[in-house]
């Protein structure tokens, strides 16, 4: 049996979607089990999903007899593992205090090795993370804590991009225990990827949370930038949802943008398939990101921030464009560019399809992660 472990499967962030589609995929080959502090009633085929009232009973789970393999997301063990486990590391967590490896008042990315003064110093000056005392410690030992855990309790890890295991690996983590497997995802069949969509139409697709750091503002300023042909499905909600929508308002973009809040997976294959490019305009750096590997399923080339792991995706000129973050006039050319040229970024669209066939499909993801539950001493 296999055992994910996550705290929260009831949250709509991109861990739970992959954790959701993983474990579908893997019930197929294996008895498959989530367990979790809050499911809210998760329907997954194939995957039971079990609640736990305690996040202590979470964290001894591998100190029992749960199965051929216990996969953590975000739960630590609880001391050294008795059965084979792994961890997925799917943040930057354990060596960043803050978990953004960003300094959101001067938009600059964070490349400095967690050490307790460099960290409490932009905390307090570059508002990386709380400027109250208590939390800056808090989070610097918190993230120590979970560094220490992970190093001492012998388990393998899984990184999400090799920009998540290098900075790992910064902090003296045991590079023969650290692993990069990129994520994988199920999409549509060839057949059924869009191959027959008309790239002349100028419409454009942003699929995320609406939160500063996300870019989303930026796209905005884009959009003002570029012709009135040109338009922009937005899918995600968050914190600054209003905000934005107010400021595209502000800006005179009409119905040039749509607000689509958060959307079902029926609902967001329709707008990648009505999408002649898909955006990912980050201005901090993401682990990963699973917008990029959707996008090429559908056929869809992508313009993307050139930070953090969202670059091991990208092919830059064949599958999309990598483009400075946060520079309004690089984001406005290249988009530009790309969607005034429809038989380039037909040609694009084919690559992407081609480069998700060969790498990121689930089942190439299945492999990867059993190569890793083998290293770890389980099989599924």
């Amino acid at each position: 049996m296999l055992n994910h472990v996550h705290k929260y499967l009831s949250s709509q962030g991109g861990v739970e979607t992959y954790l959701k589609s993983v474990a579908a995929a893997q019930s197929t080959h294996s008895t498959v089990r989530i367990s979790t502090l809050e499911g809210c009633g998760s329907d997954i085929p194939g995957v039971d999903v079990v609640e736990y009232p305690l996040l202590d009973d979470l964290e001894a789970l591998p100190l029992q007899e749960t199965g051929d393999i216990v996969h953590l997301h975000n739960v630590l063990p609880a001391g050294r593992p008795r059965y084979p486990t792994v961890y997925h590391l799917h943040n930057h967590d354990p060596y960043c205090p803050s978990g953004t490896k960003y300094y959101p008042r001067i938009e600059r990315e964070c490349v400095i090795k967690m050490s307790p003064f460099k960290c409490a110093y932009h905390h307090l000056v570059d508002g990386c993370g709380s400027r109250r005392p208590h939390r800056v410690l808090g989070n610097i030992r918190e993230s120590s804590r979970e560094n220490r855990t992970l190093r001492d309790s012998g388990v393998h890890v899984i990184a999400n991009s090799d920009y998540v295991r290098g900075n790992l690996l910064k902090t003296g983590f045991p590079e023969d225990r650290l692993h990069t497997v990129h994520y994988g995802i199920a999409g549509p069949p060839l057949q059924d990827a869009g191959a027959d969509h008309d790239f002349n139409s100028k419409k454009m697709l942003f699929a995320g949370r609406l939160v500063a750091h996300k870019g989303v503002g930026l796209l905005l300023d884009v959009m003002a930038a570029l012709g009135e042909d040109v338009t922009l499905d937005v899918a995600g909600d968050g914190w600054h949802g209003e905000s934005l929508r107010a400021k595209g308002r502000t800006l005179g973009l009409g119905d040039r943008v749509s607000w689509h809040g958060w959307c079902e997976s029926g609902k967001m294959a329709e707008l990648y398939e009505e999408a002649s490019l898909v955006v990912f305009p980050s201005l901090w750096p993401e682990p990963a990101g699973l917008v990029t590997l959707e996008a090429y399923s559908h056929g869809r080339p992508v313009i993307a921030s050139n930070i953090g792991g969202i670059p091991e995706h990208i092919v830059d000129g064949e599958t999309g464009v990598l483009t400075p973050p946060g520079d309004v006039d690089a984001w406005a050319e290249n988009i530009a560019s790309l969607l005034s040229n429809p038989t380039e970024l037909r040609k694009m669209g084919g690559e992407a399809r081609s480069l998700y066939e060969r790498e990121y499909t689930m089942e190439a993801h299945m492999r990867n992660l059993n190569e890793v539950y083998r290293l770890a001493g389980g099989l599924i």
